[in-house]
């Protein structure tokens, strides 16, 4: 009787598609990282936010690693997607003279910077998650997020350098790096504090960090 009572007693998770299925599961999981942190992710965990046994979970995922490395991803992909077209700094330098090619390089990267603050704050949690993923001590999660960031560099350091408005001697890939390193930083205080740090205060300070050092060449 009281194995039929705990059976009973037990959520009872409807059946669903599996794409639906692992969207729910991850769902589950970003919902942990926002409430409690990325080391609080257990398969238990997930299982009881998603109101689901654990077998649910272990159809879906091996262990609670592979629970975060979708997690992730999923986060990850959702995040380009919202930064959509402003990834593309390239300009067009086979027309006009240096000072339509840095106007053309600002605006490009106003575009960027404005479209980076409005996905953070649509959606601070999922930014929230990324980024204390970044701060965990797993090390595969924090090499991937690593990786997303230095690919970010990369992919700004040829934009700045195919514009040809930098002198030969200027480190654009240090430029680049600070432009990253300035949004990623801008997340965290726009997260933690938006009415003291709106999109808005924060977007005219990249502005006026970066604007002028693409005006000068330098």
């Amino acid at each position: 009787m009281q194995r039929t009572s705990e059976r009973k007693n037990r959520p009872y998770a409807a059946r669903m598609p599996t794409a639906q299925r692992r969207d729910q599961l991850l769902d589950a999981v970003l919902a942990v990282i926002v409430d409690r942190g990325v080391g609080a992710v257990t398969v238990d965990a997930v299982a009881q936010r998603a109101g689901v046994t654990r077998p649910v979970v272990y159809g879906q995922f091996a262990d609670a690693n592979d629970l975060l490395r979708h997690s992730l991803r999923r986060e990850e992909q959702r995040a380009y997607a919202q930064l959509g077209t402003a990834l593309d700094l390239r300009i067009d330098t086979a027309h006009g003279d240096a000072d339509t090619r840095r106007d053309a390089l600002t605006q490009a990267l106003d575009r960027l910077t404005q479209a980076f603050l409005e996905a953070v704050t649509d959606h601070p949690d999922r930014w929230r998650a990324i980024l204390l993923v970044a701060d965990s001590s797993t090390p595969q999660l924090h090499a991937r997020i690593d990786r997303a960031r230095a690919g970010l560099v990369a992919g700004m350091a040829e934009a700045l350098t195919q514009a040809g408005v930098f002198d030969a001697d200027t480190d654009v890939e240090m430029i680049a790096h600070s432009y990253v390193a300035t949004l990623w930083e801008f997340a965290r205080v726009m997260i933690a504090d938006p009415q003291r740090f709106p999109a808005q205060r924060l977007r005219a300070a990249v502005t006026a960090a970066f604007a002028p050092r693409i005006r000068s060449g330098r």
